[in-house]
């Protein structure tokens, strides 16, 4: 959803991208060794968001288990129908993969997801409002409904991002 993301909404946020996860020069990640190696990418249109998916399950489960894995790729799309080796790969990180998934992860270094998993910050207790302004274009990211109100008196239908 990275293309879909206003960047105004990210201030704050830590990000990730595919490169962050690995490259040529600094060393591939394991997820990426092994989507390359088990014939995980066909066209290379969808592979970035593939490995995105598979880093972003390690890092929120540690060890998924072989369902989470499947049901990671639910938003993800493939043309080239290379979804099963895809899952293969994101499953042989899985604590209880399958015996073909074992199989495909002992082919590459030894790797333990639970070593991947960060640990969750604390929610701040109360979001901060802020505004964000470039040239012609102010960004207004509201935390109340009065807020919300005013704003609404204050500009002229002003069109609304929510998410």
């Amino acid at each position: 959803n990275a293309c879909l993301k206003p960047l105004a909404t990210c201030d704050g946020m830590i990000i990730t991208t595919v490169e962050g996860v690995g490259t040529e020069r600094k060393g591939c990640h394991p997820i990426q060794e092994r989507i390359a190696g088990n014939f995980g990418m066909q066209c290379g249109f969808c592979t970035p968001g593939m490995v995105m998916n598979a880093y972003a399950l390690l890092k929120q489960e540690g060890k998924p288990t072989a369902q989470q894995c499947m049901d990671s790729y639910d938003g993800n799309i493939c043309r080239c129908t290379g979804y099963r080796n895809l899952v293969n790969v994101s499953e042989s990180f899985a604590k209880d993969a399958s015996a073909e998934c074992k199989s495909l992860a002992n082919e590459y270094r030894n790797f333990d997801a639970d070593n991947e998993k960060i640990e969750q910050r604390p929610i701040p207790s109360r979001p901060i409002s802020k505004v964000f302004a470039s040239g012609d274009v102010t960004w207004y990211a509201p935390t109340t409904l009065s807020e919300v109100i005013a704003l609404r008196t204050k500009l002229k239908r002003p069109p609304f991002v929510l998410g």
